[in-house]
């Protein structure tokens, strides 16, 4: 097959933490995301060679720093999300501390918060995300920029609690961060690959253009 990307056809394609922010950052079904997701609803990583015909859109996904290759593969991560959030949701903070809800404000797994504040963060993240939807809605033009993460910050303007919805296909969970949010770390693409292999890939098969 055609390799515009220098790439070797027994490399493995891995899903960086940037791409798995894209692919749950919105809902647009755009190529890349439709690619991104197929990818992240695998096993484990696939070879080049293992998608003939997408050469296009892997390209701007290398360019854009979304995917990169590799010369082992790897395998998604394993087990429940009772046993794998615990561990996997504090690298997401620089303060240990984060947790994952479903649209309704209810905790699906948490790290390093006390318990008795799991039930109020969570019930808070609905409530802010849905804040941010009607922003959107009532505020023509700039409304459509405003993001889709809120945060509570301290007079220096320093985020304290930052809210950030993950959209998956049919799907929205919000994920709670106590301090500076390390998206850039794998646990991130780890984490999105979890919810994309529990929760689906699109139903719509993949089509590169």
């Amino acid at each position: 097959m055609p390799n515009p990307l220098d790439w070797r056809e027994g490399d493995f394609l891995a899903v960086t933490p940037a791409g798995a922010f894209y692919t749950v950052a919105m809902v647009d079904p755009t190529p890349e995301r439709q690619l991104l997701l197929h990818l992240l609803a695998a096993p484990g990583t696939p070879r080049l060679a293992d998608l003939s015909g997408q050469e296009e859109t892997l390209a701007r996904l290398s360019t854009r720093g979304w995917l990169r290759s590799q010369a082992i593969g790897q395998e998604a991560p394993g087990g429940t999300l009772e046993n794998l959030l615990p561990d996997l949701l504090p690298h997401l903070s620089d303060q240990g501390r984060a947790l994952l809800a479903d649209h309704q404000g209810l905790a699906i797994g948490q790290g390093g918060f006390p318990e008795n504040e799991v039930s109020v963060l969570a019930a808070l993240s609905a409530d802010a995300v849905a804040l941010g939807q009607r922003a959107r809605q009532l505020i023509n033009g700039p409304g459509r920029h405003l993001p889709h993460a809120w945060a509570m910050v301290d007079a220096a303007g320093n985020s304290r609690i930052g809210i950030w919805p993950l959209f998956l296909p049919g799907r929205q969970f919000h994920l709670v961060i106590e301090g500076r949010p390390l998206f850039v770390r794998a646990a991130f693409t780890q984490l999105v690959w979890i919810l994309v292999r529990r929760y689906g890939e699109p139903a719509s098969p993949y089509k590169a253009t």
